[in-house]
C-alpha cells in the first residue's frame, strides 16, 4: 500500500471560463509514502504542500494504491522456483 500526492499547476482559463486548466506538475514516488503507518507523515506533507502550492494556482490530489510490494529472492526468481 502506498499514498501518492499529485500537484498540478493552473496554466490558463479553461474553455468554459470556469477556472483554470491544470497540468501535471509533479507527483511523489510510490516508495515515498509506503504504508498506513506513514499516514501522519502524509498529512504533514499535504499541509506543507498546501502552503507552498496554494490554491487556485495549484491543485493537490491524494490517492492510495492498495498494491503490495514483495521483495523477491534473485536466485529463486532466476531459477523459476518462486
Amino acid at each position: 500500500m502506498y499514498y501518492e500526492i499529485n500537484v498540478s499547476k493552473g496554466i490558463k482559463a479553461n474553455q468554459f471560463s470556469r477556472g483554470l486548466t491544470y497540468y501535471h506538475y509533479f507527483a511523489t514516488a510510490p516508495r515515498s509514502l509506503q504504508s498506513e503507518k506513514e499516514t501522519k507523515e502524509t498529512k504533514e506533507m499535504l499541509k506543507h504542500f498546501q502552503v507552498i502550492f496554494p490554491k487556485p494556482e495549484y491543485k493537490i490530489s491524494l490517492s492510495m494504491n492498495p498494491e503490495v510490494e514483495q521483495d523477491l529472492d534473485i536466485e529463486d526468481f532466476l531459477n523459476d522456483t518462486l
